[in-house]
């Protein structure tokens, strides 16, 4: 049964995976770090007892992070190739930087996470490499148009050996299992996970088809 899912990187509150899950009383915990977006957030979601929000970074260390703000694809200064700069050929401009406190997910993970969606524009790396947890699915950006995931090699090896496996993959999100822990009990809560990915993807999907035709003619 899930009990306490985590999404990092959530952007509004329409764009959220774990919606369904919050609304059925699943202890859900989101991280954002745009504050704009944070704030929307808190007011959708101030009368559900059941929800955390971080307005934090995940990073590898705590410090200050820089970030781009760009709608849906938002991105730390230091990722290398993100999908903002990859499709759309974003430039980096002063005007759009904003900063924001950089924290290690094991500061706010307490080994009882049982579903995790992390959507931060190739820094998802730094949720696994410091995750105290071994949720039964885990979903992760790693591929988008003529983006992908710098970090792949790492999160695929680190998957491999903690016992996961590809389950699910679209045009962006991979959703991996846990071996021998995901039983036909979770299969309705996690469909209802898959329609809110595959609702908050479209979008972007669409949106990322056009640029890429564009970058082509």
């Amino acid at each position: 049964m899930i009990n306490n899912a985590y999404e990092v990187g959530v952007y509004n509150p329409e764009n959220c995976s774990l919606r369904n899950f919050i609304k059925d009383g699943v202890n859900c915990t989101l991280i954002e770090a745009d504050p704009a977006c944070a704030e929307r957030l808190e007011e959708c979601f101030r009368d559900y007892r059941n929800v955390k929000i971080f307005n934090k970074a995940v990073w590898d260390k705590s410090e200050t992070v820089s970030l781009y703000r760009r709608g849906s694809s938002t991105f730390i200064e230091s990722i290398p190739g993100s999908p903002a700069v990859i499709n759309d050929n974003y430039a980096l401009n002063d005007s759009d930087k904003f900063q924001v406190e950089g924290i290690q997910f094991s500061s706010i993970d307490d080994g009882r996470i049982d579903l995790l969606s992390v959507d931060i524009e190739g820094a998802e790396w730094y949720v696994l490499k410091h995750l105290a947890s071994r949720p039964a699915v885990i979903s992760l950006e790693m591929q988008a148009g003529l983006y992908r995931n710098p970090f792949y090699k790492q999160i695929t090896a680190w998957l491999g050996e903690n016992g996961y496996r590809l389950w699910f993959k679209n045009d962006t999100d991979n959703v991996y299992i846990k071996k021998g822990i995901v039983k036909f009990g979770f299969i309705y809560l996690i469909q209802l996970f898959f329609h809110n990915l595959r609702e908050s993807s479209i979008q972007k999907i669409n949106f990322l088809k056009k640029k890429i035709k564009k970058a082509l003619r």
